[in-house]
């Protein structure tokens, strides 16, 4: 028989250690290791493997109605979606030229700074999601940092904190610090 990865969700919880800092302190362990907020990331059932993008496709949203002299970026859209081996996907989106975003995500490259940005991302861990970006922008530095490039880098960064958010069982905003007013 084939053996099956679990797909059981981590759980990642946001603390505020004011509450608890004075038990902390205690802990000679602990002292002056405390402040503010933390992630306390508690794995019910440990992965046997790590998650892996297995494809990126995207989608080139066009509004059938759409006016060539009309000034109105609300007629197209580009959508991405990063899959993984265990069944997961994340959506992103940018509104920028979709076909060009299109060609930005989908290139091949031809040298280490000048990489095609799907081809950066196949076969990694999308939950490191920040070191993505740093390969994205390092390993893209010859196509353009700026315009399309970033704009097809920041879909993809959006399905990557989606993706994340959806295997850990937390919503992204909570991921990225908890909702701020």
């Amino acid at each position: 028989s084939e053996a099956r990865c679990s797909t059981a969700p981590q759980f990642v919880t946001l603390v505020d250690l004011s509450t608890t800092r004075k038990a902390a302190q205690e802990d000679s362990r602990s002292r002056g290791r405390i402040e503010g907020l933390v992630y306390r990331l508690s794995l019910p059932h440990r992965r046997r493997h790590t998650l892996k993008i297995t494809r990126i496709d995207c989608h080139v949203l066009l509004d059938p109605d759409f006016d060539i002299g009309s000034t109105s970026s609300a007629q197209d859209d580009i959508v991405v979606e990063i899959h993984t081996d265990e069944g997961l996907t994340g959506i992103g989106e940018t509104d920028v030229n979709p076909w060009i975003a299109r060609a930005c995500i989908e290139a091949p490259g031809t040298h280490t700074m000048g990489l095609g940005l799907a081809e950066m991302l196949l076969g990694q861990d999308p939950l490191d999601v920040e070191a993505h970006w740093e390969r994205l922008y390092v390993g893209s530095a010859m196509n353009g940092r700026r315009g399309a490039v970033i704009n097809a880098m920041g879909a993809l960064d959006i399905a990557l904190h989606d993706l994340r958010g959806k295997a850990l069982g937390n919503p992204c905003h909570e991921l990225l610090g908890g909702a701020r007013r």
